[in-house]
Order: structure tokens, then sequence, then C-alpha cells
């Protein structure tokens, strides 16, 4: 009548979520699409509504002012899609901390903790600087030429740098958890862009290292996509061979 050790359970049940993968193997690729295509889909409308790109924080002062003070629609809708697309960055860090805690044999292992807590800062940091470009269209800023430009650098700041970071570690953690589960290129490559967006904090200091955001950035996403939808094949095929639900 007496019960099975515990250990012994545990180190089953580990075993079997090791090789079942995540639960729901669509979720991290659904939630990538989600944050990459609000994101760029906000900077694709925007320039195409104002005919022209974003102001630089680097250009000049009088560029800066003339954008938002006769492009409010196209500051509105950039912030609106990069907001939800900060909504979708949140769920991806979710579904690949949790990718990887499944494939995890130690419960205080830390990298499903070190990607769920990095993505959560990014897509807070965008989601700040989203909201920032509200504030620097409206009327009442309007009045005030230093403070559009001190919102402006603000939103910079959160939405590159910051944001870039925060996806940056979140990519590193992935490729270090998962590399068991993908490739052998996945791991050096998400390392590298890791590498590339904590460098990217150089264009706070000067601008020649301003190039490294869009690098880290969109290369990132790219790595994300791939890596998401192979993880997803990965999960549906052990459940496959095992009779699934």
């Amino acid at each position: 009548m007496n019960a099975p050790p515990l250990p012994e359970r545990s180190a089953a049940a580990q075993a079997g979520t090791a090789g079942t993968g995540p639960v729901r193997p669509r979720m991290p690729f659904v939630g990538a699409l989600m944050y990459v295509l609000l994101f760029v889909g906000g900077l694709t409308g925007s320039t195409a509504l104002a005919r022209t790109t974003y102001p630089s924080p680097f250009g000049g002062n009088a560029d800066i002012l003339d954008y938002f003070a006769h492009h409010r629609d196209a500051v509105l809708l950039q912030g609106v899609l990069q907001g939800v697309s900060a909504v979708g960055l949140l769920v991806l860090a979710a579904a690949l901390a949790d990718a990887a805690a499944g494939r995890s044999t130690d419960d205080r292992a830390v990298h499903p903790r070190l990607i769920a807590a990095a993505g959560g800062l990014g897509a807070a940091f965008q989601l700040l600087s989203a909201l920032l470009g509200w504030v620097a269209v409206r009327d009442t800023t309007q009045s005030s030429p230093a403070l559009v430009r001190a919102l402006h650098d603000l939103s910079f700041v959160t939405g590159g740098p910051g944001a870039v970071i925060g996806v940056g570690v979140m990519i590193g953690a992935t490729a270090l958890a998962l590399r068991g589960a993908l490739p052998g290129w996945i791991r050096p490559a998400g390392l590298v862009l890791c590498a590339v967006a904590l460098a990217s904090l150089l264009c706070l200091a000067t601008q020649s290292a301003a190039f490294l955001l869009p690098v880290g950035r969109f290369l990132g996403m790219a790595w994300l996509l791939v890596v998401t939808l192979l993880l997803g094949r990965v999960g549906r095929g052990p459940r496959s061979a095992g009779g699934g639900r």
C-alpha cells in the first residue's frame, strides 16, 4: 500500500515532460508572428501615411519637431501597432520560457526565468516607447518644443536600446535552453545576436554604433521566427509518435 517514492515519480514526470516538448507547440510561433508583423506594420504604415520616415534622435531639432507637429496620425498608427506588438512579444516570451522549462530536468533552471524576465522587460520598454509617442503629439505637449524633443529621446531610449537588449537577452537564453532540440547553428547565431543587442547600448555614447540597433532588432526577429517555427515542428513530432491527445 506504500506509494512510490516522490523523487522517482518526479524524475519520471520530468523525463516525460522533456520528451514531449511544449504543451502548445504553435504558441511560440504565433507570438513571434504577432510581434514581428505588427512591429514592421507600424513602421511601414506610418512611413506610408507620413510619406517620410520616423525621425532619428540624432537628427536636427527642426526635423523632429516638424514631424511630430504635422504627422500626428502616423505617430498614433505606429504607436498602436507597436503597442500591440509588445503584447505579442510578451506572449512569445512566456511560450519560450514554458518550452525551456519543459525540456529542463532542473526545477531551479535559470534559463526559463531569464527568458521570461528579459522578454517581459523588452515588451515593457517597447510598450512605453509606443505610449510616449501619443503624449508627444498632444496639443498641450506641442506648445513646448523642449518637451517634445525630450519625449522623442525617451521614446528612442526605451524602444531602441531598452527593447533590443531585452529581446537580445531572451534570444541568448533561448539559444542555450533549447540547443538540444534545434539545429546546431541556432545556438551560436542566437549568442551572436545577444552580443550585438548588448553592444547596441553603445549608441548612447556614440552615433556610429547606432547601426547595431536595426541589426540586432531585425535579425533577432528573423531568428525568432525560424526558431519558433522549428520548435513547433519538434513539439508535434514526439506527441504524434506517442499517440498524442
